[in-house]
């Protein structure tokens, strides 16, 4: 099964790298595309050391490739942030220290998870220290775009980013099942549970390609230009409340004369 799961997620991450170069997203989304990449490279060497190497290549291969790709992750939130809040400076002083205040406390209180809950993993020590940094890393990945998301659903800018938020929402989905798994896969308490983590993890990494190729491969929406009739009717809707306003203030004017 596991096997199987693995090669489908590289055949899905082949297929959006395709999708990816055939929409020229690497224009407008170049680290995404990056991360797309090297999340297509990974997961090909690591299969490849799996089936060659063994278990314990696989696992260094798996926790090293999964560290920069979290990394990576991490940029395509500031790319994501972006387009859905706008450039730097765009928001008001408080808005951008407030989500900065937010994403600071999550990120410590995914560190405090990691060391405190799986202190009793089980397992060699790298092997410990490994799924904590994991463990660790998602969290601060999961906490980066939903603070992004939340934000942007909150202050209601740039609503009509449909793809931006798209990839946003995918990686808050994910990574909140990379974060469950891996709790189980590493705490002693699931110990019977660790290999089913793993396949859901995965399948849930699976699902996420398959999101992104819809989202890539969905046509943009287009908006209807406004006719002259309409913009006609608009103007001459704003006349006659501008009228009504005037003619409301003169007759106040009058009643307090």
């Amino acid at each position: 099964m596991k096997l199987l799961i693995e090669s489908a997620i590289i055949a899905a991450n082949l297929a959006l790298c395709c999708s990816l170069a055939k929409h020229q997203f690497n224009k407008t989304y170049p680290h995404f595309c990056r991360y797309i990449r090297f999340q297509a490279f990974a997961a090909t060497a690591s299969l490849m050391s799996y089936l060659t190497m063994g278990v314990t290549a696989y696992a260094l291969t798996y926790y090293l490739l999964i560290f920069f790709g979290d990394i990576l992750a991490i940029c395509v939130a500031a790319e994501v942030g972006g387009k859905l809040l706008g450039p730097n400076g765009c928001l008001p002083r408080w808005v951008t220290d407030r989500l900065l205040l937010y994403m600071g406390l999550g990120m410590a209180a995914s560190l405090a998870v990691a060391i405190l809950l799986l202190a009793s993993s089980y397992g060699k020590e790298w092997g410990r220290a490994a799924i904590s940094a994991e463990h660790c890393m998602s969290g601060i990945v999961w906490v980066t775009f939903s603070a992004v998301l939340l934000f942007w659903r909150t202050l209601k800018v740039f609503r009509r980013q449909r793809i931006a938020a798209s990839i946003c929402l995918g990686f808050v989905l994910y990574f909140t099942a990379s974060v469950l798994t891996v709790f189980v896969r590493g705490h002693r308490a699931f110990a019977g549970l660790s290999e089913s983590a793993g396949i859901a993890g995965m399948a849930a990494y699976f699902a996420l390609l398959l999101w992104w190729i819809g989202v890539v491969m969905s046509p943009a929406p287009v908006f209807e230009k406004a006719t002259k009739e309409k913009r006609d009717n608009v103007l001459d809707e704003f006349e006659m409340a501008r009228k009504a306003a005037a003619r409301v203030a003169i007759s106040l004017a009058e009643q307090r004369g």
